[in-house]
């Protein structure tokens, strides 16, 4: 048994006691001091103020204008204010209905019972726009309530379950666990000293991006099962996700999300034919998307809020409307963190007061709360040192559960304590959601290739990633250090950077893309594992090389494998991983291509010189 404790402010690891795995990650201080010099904690926290007020407000189904507001910024001007709905495209998820313009009179107007998303303007004089504001609203409609009672009923007939929970999903893309611990270091210490939570320490992605790692933590499956038989170009309705399991069971559902262009489902991609759950902020996105008379701070602000607190403030309004129904919520933002996972730290106490309110509103009594990333970083300076390559892999999972749930189930909470120091996957946060939607029923509905292990049970102790299976190139396991000291000018060097620049050459669009070239050798890190995760790896060395090709600099990571019993003099005996990564920013140099793969290796022929 060991005994792990933390002193303020290294609280990296949760403080208890647990039995080792046969899985062990490289120990990695978040806080050394060159990686804080590029983890962002000089980031100031956001704040949005815009040069236009908010003059209008819903309220009980009423669009009103705030008069207090008017008298304050305008006096005695004449301000006359206007509003238009904006629906869902009935036939086209790239598209918005956008209503005519209607004018507010007598200070407010009774709202249509399906409307959900407006777009409120005011005008000085008739002429001069001095305000604009989208509002959300989330109407309750009788037909779905009946339907839902009745589904709620048919799982209790079906499957008995213990308990009713409600799910609220919370996640920022592509932030390393370190790197929640260093940025939201106020939301991380909430989460764990007030709220009582579980940090899955080893928690570890399965797939290169977004899409992939949705694929397992929202469909328990892999990217590499479902090509078989989707492509991108097809409908999302096909997907067997998550969420269409707790509409069944009489769940009301929302999913919001702050890139409608760039999000899982979109970029490169059809999307849906029909809404993936009951309510959906996606005409609301896209709307705001297309106003850039709206944005502040880059994108990060929309009028006079952050954009976090703009789409929880939409989940709010569900959670408050539906108080006397089961509800599972999934909240996903991008654009904060997708460039640069450090800007994280600004929005550390906008994050916190949204917990907070949660759990004054005595939403997390009722509710499991699962906080996460989808993977760690992609980019960015931290990402090309040693810290980031690991952080990389390490994507913060955080499960907070009511305190009367865990102390009516000890075992699930003894469980959750344990797991928090095993090997862990978005495969295992799946399941940990079905068996929290038919939780204590002897029979659940069967899902064919099952990966991972509920949280609520004990994740094995002999757990390693070829037991999942984790992809190799992704896998922490036994990684006990790194050596840089291979001479980047050696025989194996060459080889080495030869075998990723291969690889990489697979991936160029050689149509429209410039081949790429090998500029230089940049670093090259021997991986040493472990003896007890030698056979996990299923070969004998693992190198990760780091190089810059040409046109473009860009920087690419490849994982390179020798085979068992294989010398490295040869290049006949080295695997390289099919996923090798790029490090830098391809924007500017590939928007000739559109597959989202063949961008990361482009430089369009049309920027060359000629």
């Amino acid at each position: 048994m060991l005994t792990l404790k933390f002193n303020s402010p290294r609280e990296f690891l949760v403080s208890k006691t647990f039995t080792l795995s046969t899985c062990s990650f490289p120990h990695l201080d978040p806080f050394e001091p060159y990686v804080i010099r590029y983890a962002g904690m000089d980031k100031k926290p956001l704040k949005c103020q815009s040069d236009m007020p908010d003059l209008t407000f819903v309220r009980n189904n009423s669009l009103s204008i705030d008069q207090n507001k008017i008298k304050e910024n305008f006096g005695n001007q004449a301000v006359l204010c206007e509003f238009q709905t904006l629906k869902r495209h009935p036939s086209n998820d790239w598209d918005i209905v956008v209503g005519n313009w209607t004018n507010i009179l007598n200070g407010y107007t009774k709202l249509d019972s399906d409307a959900e998303f407006l777009r409120a303007m005011c005008k000085v004089n008739g002429s001069k726009v001095v305000s604009k504001t989208y509002h959300s609203i989330i109407p309750r409609r009788s037909e779905y309530s009946k339907l839902h009672s009745t589904l709620l009923k048919k799982r209790d007939q079906l499957y008995s379950p213990k308990e009713t929970l409600n799910v609220i999903m919370i996640g920022f893309d592509g932030v390393s666990r370190h790197q929640f611990l260093r940025g939201m270091n106020k939301t991380y210490n909430f989460l764990m000293t007030e709220l009582a939570s579980f940090d899955m320490t080893m928690h570890t992605q399965v797939g290169k991006d977004t899409f992939e790692n949705y694929l397992a933590l929202l469909g328990g499956t892999s990217w590499s099962e479902l090509k078989r038989w989707w492509e991108f170009k097809q409908p999302g309705d096909a997907l067997d996700l998550v969420w269409k399991e707790f509409y069944d069971a009489g769940y009301q559902t929302l999913f919001t999300e702050d890139q409608p262009t760039g999000g899982a489902f979109h970029y490169q991609k059809m999307g849906f034919l029909f809404k993936p759950t009951i309510y959906n902020s996606r005409p609301m996105a896209l709307a705001l998307e297309r106003d850039n008379e709206m944005w502040r701070m880059g994108k990060d602000c929309v009028g006079n809020q952050a954009e976090f607190s703009f789409h929880m403030n939409y989940v709010r309004q569900f959670l408050k409307t539906f108080t006397d129904m089961p509800s599972f919520v999934f909240t996903f933002l991008s654009k904060v963190t997708h460039d640069d996972m450090t800007y994280l730290k600004s929005v550390d106490e906008l994050v916190l007061q949204e917990y907070q309110k949660l759990q004054e509103s005595g939403e997390l009594n009722k509710t499991l709360l699962i906080t996460f990333s989808d993977h760690g970083p992609r980019q960015g300076k931290l990402r090309q040192t040693i810290h980031g390559m690991v952080e990389s892999r390490n994507p913060y999972t955080i499960l907070t559960i009511p305190q009367w749930f865990l102390t009516k189930y000890p075992g699930v909470e003894k469980n959750l304590k344990t797991n928090t120091a095993r090997l862990t996957t978005h495969f295992d946060t799946f399941e940990t959601l079905r068996e929290s939607l038919y939780f204590g029923s002897s029979e659940t509905p069967l899902r064919k290739n099952k990966h991972g292990v509920s949280l609520f049970q004990e994740i094995p102790i002999t757990r390693t990633c070829s037991d999942i299976p984790i992809p190799p190139e992704f896998c922490l396991c036994g990684q006990k250090g790194y050596s840089s000291n291979l001479d980047v000018k050696s025989k194996l060097a060459s080889i080495l950077a030869q075998q990723v620049m291969a690889e990489i050459a697979t991936n160029v669009n050689t149509t429209l893309c410039a081949n790429l070239s090998l500029k230089s050798i940049v670093q090259i890190d021997d991986v040493q594992l472990s003896e007890a995760l030698q056979k996990d790896a299923n070969n004998r060395k693992i190198y990760k090389v780091r190089l810059l090709t040409s046109p473009g600099d860009a920087l690419f990571e490849g994982t390179v494998f020798t085979e068992e019993g294989a010398s490295t003099e040869g290049q006949g005996k080295l695997v390289v991983a099919k996923v090798v990564e790029r490090l830098n920013l391809y924007r500017g140099q590939a928007e000739c291509v559109e597959n989202a793969n063949e961008r990361l290796f482009c430089y369009c022929k049309s920027l060359l010189k000629i």
